[in-house]
């Protein structure tokens, strides 16, 4: 043993006599090997916190070792570790506190957005074990709704990152879209439109609470007189303003407010819209309003979007707020179908039309929305003409067996007739097709003739209203 000792002693002292050499022999190149020993040092370091964050999310969050908390939430539960979940200023009062959860293994979470779904629980607690997250742009919403519950400011941010990126061109098409979902009003779309804004503009800015983006008040709080989007930093974003539908914007006097404390759309594009308003208010006061009539086109691209989310498959009772020319239109939904109403009460005739009958257009349209918050199942109507007396009321759509809960309800509507400008605006669309379809055709004939030679509320449910975007949807018991 003693032999063995020795043999490896010596051997040693020869490796380290034999290195001590080489060094002196090295000793002009100026400390490289020092400079390799050090990243070679540091190249396994990165790789093992890497490798950490990877075995700490394999084996407590998706084998859920040795977990201390049973979090159930959407009918799912899900073994978890008190101290990552701790991160969470939602979980850690509830761990840290006076909560009786403090000292139990097991915690119910009631979920009634339903906009937070399995999946977006799943990719929240996963990040929490994990130095990275991969967002899905489909699964974006349902992320940040989801993030915001549990607090999670830097997730938030990273949503909000999503928002940024659309571009001015897809913004434009999806204002201006018919077929959008506009829960509530018109003024949602303007309110969506302004916090993109902020967050093009302030990209090093981002949202503190998931919901405002601190520079949402740089407009309203501008000491300039002049409408930002006639400024040099707001006129790239005109045409995107432009999509709106200002006669819409001009229904309730919060949102006439909200436009001229913002100052972002000039005063003057709503002057025309304004005198267009005005205008049908005294044709149907003086009884002299004419049946509404119009294409498709016309109707599609001047209608008023509102839209509603209806969570359950209950009795619903609802009436978007602001001025609708006279009618007060109640919507109701039962388990299986949507019905409309005009509404007319004697106290409140001063205000409401007093014409025995009164026409307008209407479409709906409903859809259902997977896990994911894709469209599983839709259902549109064509453009009803719908004529009502006083407290008459009619159905608009019967649901397809198809259509489960949440569902979205869009309803398109035309109370007045269009104007002038819109109808010769389509006359002349629908002219220009025809002579370019005409061209076409000759061109078609010509080329095969040479051929041949050669060879696109009030909601009265439940609920309360608390701000601008909330009141336009207001509530009642």
């Amino acid at each position: 043993m003693g032999n063995v000792i020795n043999k490896l002693g010596s051997v040693s002292q020869s490796v380290r006599g034999r290195k001590r050499k080489r060094e002196d022999e090295s000793n002009d190149e100026g400390g490289d090997g020092s400079d390799l020993l050090d990243k070679s040092l540091q190249t396994p370091k990165r790789k093992k916190l890497v490798s950490t964050a990877k075995y700490i999310y394999q084996a407590l969050f998706k084998e859920e070792r040795n977990s201390d908390v049973t979090v159930h939430a959407l009918g799912k539960q899900w073994h978890l570790h008190k101290v990552y979940l701790s991160q969470s200023p939602y979980f850690a009062s509830m761990f840290g506190g006076s909560w009786r959860e403090s000292d139990e293994d097991y915690v119910h979470i009631e979920i009634i957005d339903p906009k937070i779904t399995i999946e977006s629980l799943y990719s929240v607690f996963g990040s929490l074990y994990m130095d990275e997250v991969v967002l899905d742009p489909k699964e974006i919403v349902s992320t940040l709704a989801t993030a915001t519950l549990f607090q999670l400011d830097s997730l938030i941010d990273r949503c909000a990152e999503w928002l940024r990126l659309i571009s001015f061109e897809l913004m434009e098409q999806l204002a201006s879209s018919a077929d959008l979902y506009v829960v509530q009003t018109e003024f949602t779309v303007y309110t969506l439109l302004r916090y993109w804004m902020a967050l093009k503009l302030f990209p090093d800015e981002s949202p503190t609470d998931g919901v405002e983006h601190p520079k949402e008040r740089y407009f309203s709080e501008r000491t300039s007189t002049v409408p930002f989007l006639c400024t040099a930093e707001g006129a790239p974003y005109e045409r995107v303003f432009r999509a709106l539908r200002l006669p819409n914007l001009l229904n309730h006097h919060v949102d006439i407010r909200v436009l001229r404390q913002d100052n972002i759309i000039p005063l003057e594009w709503l002057h025309k819209p304004l005198l267009q308003q005005w205008n049908s208010v005294l044709t149907i006061d003086q009884s002299l309003d004419k049946l509404i009539e119009c294409d498709d086109r016309v109707f599609l691209a001047s209608c008023i979007r509102c839209g509603r989310i209806l969570n359950e498959n209950v009795l619903h009772k609802w009436r978007w707020t602001g001025f609708h020319f006279g009618l007060d239109l109640l919507l109701s939904s039962d388990t299986r179908s949507l019905r409309i109403r005009r509404h007319h009460r004697t106290e409140h005739e001063r205000l409401l039309s007093l014409r025995v009958t009164r026409q307008f257009l209407v479409r709906v349209s409903l859809a259902s929305l997977n896990e994911l918050r894709q469209i599983k199942h839709q259902q549109t109507t064509p453009i009803l003409s719908i004529a009502l007396e006083k407290n008459e009321e009619t159905q608009l759509v019967v649901f397809d067996r198809e259509l489960t809960f949440p569902l979205l309800v869009s309803v398109n509507m035309m109370l007045v007739a269009p104007s002038e400008e819109a109808l010769a605006t389509s006359k002349t669309t629908t002219v220009e097709k025809e002579v370019t379809a005409t061209t076409n055709d000759r061109s078609t004939h010509r080329s095969v003739d040479a051929g041949n030679s050669n060879g696109t509320v009030e909601s009265l449910d439940g609920g309360s209203p608390s701000s601008s975007s909330n009141r336009m949807l207001a509530n009642e018991s």
